[in-house]
């Protein structure tokens, strides 16, 4: 399998599993994506039939592919995803020269692969990096200070790491108003990708301009 293929296998593998899911980190382990994900599906990349025996596969891999089957529906067609790589949606997957290898400390709840947003180089980014949390429900006192610590972080070339959550986790984004370094947001996960598509990128496009 080519690494295009491998890379749209663990596309649709975000959006079957849920963020941090250790049956599907094991399960890539010892397989491909797109091994597995034809287990998923009933059929390989040349559109043949893949059988598996249950008796042959663990009892929770088993399970999963069944709560996996369900989600079939949601994983984007190809012209969908080209139009979110167009809008400047891009992916890191493991292998890859701008995976962060602190990801790999996760073991088997490593995400599939990352959606990035924004020019900077995430694994340069992250040699020297702090990430910003704090509660969804935040004071503006605490808004506030999530804001002015992003940014001199940030202006010290600190990279500050955020998955673009709302409260806490949205305010790094909003130091993008003021002359810092370019802005990358993560998401691990392909439907929290969509829910940012929908709301949370078209604010920060907002908050920029």
């Amino acid at each position: 399998m080519s690494a295009d293929g491998e890379r749209r296998a663990r596309v649709a593998l975000s959006f079957l599993a849920k963020p941090g899911d250790p049956v599907l980190g094991a399960a890539l382990r010892i397989r491909t994506a797109s091994e597995l994900l034809a287990m998923v599906t009933g059929a390989g990349a040349d559109g043949e039939a893949v059988l598996v025996g249950r008796e042959q596969e663990d009892a929770a891999l088993g399970w999963a592919i069944l709560r996996w089957r369900d989600r079939l529906g949601e994983i984007p067609s190809t012209a969908r995803l080209a139009a979110w790589q167009e809008s400047g949606l891009r992916l890191v997957m493991p292998g890859d020269a701008e995976w962060p290898c602190q990801l790999d400390d996760l073991g088997d709840r490593r995400p599939p692969i990352l959606w990035l947003r924004g020019t900077a180089d995430l694994r340069r980014a992250c040699v020297n990096s702090v990430a910003v949390v704090g509660s969804r429900a935040a004071s503006g006192y605490g808004q506030h200070v999530a804001i002015e610590l992003a940014a001199v972080l940030a202006e010290r070339g600190v990279g500050v790491v955020s998955g673009g959550a709302y409260a806490t986790k949205t305010q790094p984004a909003r130091t993008a108003r003021r002359p810092l370094p370019r802005l990358t947001l993560v998401p691990n996960s392909g439907r929290w990708v969509l829910a940012y598509l929908r709301t949370g990128w078209r604010a920060r496009d907002q908050q920029r301009r």
